[in-house]
């Protein structure tokens, strides 16, 4: 994305229609921010381990699947948000989407990255922000 200078992307659903847009912002961290494990450091990322145990059969280790709040779907790479308080679990960033992210007041798409906002009204770009007669914002992009 740096190399070409692009700063967003369009997000499209299975038939092609557009349902938001993803900004190079959100997928930045402060590298304080990610621990990696040590070497030879199991996860909950990682498949169970299979090890002999004492009577010579595999032992497997099993891990509790979460249920995605949108979809309902268990899955083991799940993962939690903490939006407003409330912690919401999600097996995609799809649904995560789906469920938090705002919606632009003029066109209907969720936005994905930081929005327009004005008077409580929030917009996709600038473009629907002055369609809905919101003369005063700008995007920086």
């Amino acid at each position: 994305m740096s190399e070409r200078q692009v700063r967003r992307l369009p997000v499209v659903d299975r038939d092609k229609r557009l349902v938001g847009i993803v900004a190079l912002g959100d997928f930045a961290v402060e590298s304080s921010e990610i621990s990696m494990p040590s070497a030879g450091q199991r996860t909950d990322r990682d498949p169970p381990a299979e090890d002999s145990g004492s009577n010579g059969q595999p032992f497997k280790e099993e891990f509790a699947m979460a249920k995605c709040d949108a979809c309902g779907n268990d899955y083991d790479k799940s993962f939690q948000v903490v939006a407003r308080g409330k912690t919401h679990t999600f097996d995609s960033f799809e649904c995560a989407i789906h469920t938090l992210a705002p919606t632009c007041a003029r066109c209907g798409m969720r936005i994905i990255g930081h929005g327009l906002e004005k008077s409580g009204r929030m917009f996709c770009c600038d473009h629907c922000a002055e369609q809905a007669g919101v003369k005063e914002l700008r995007d920086r992009a």
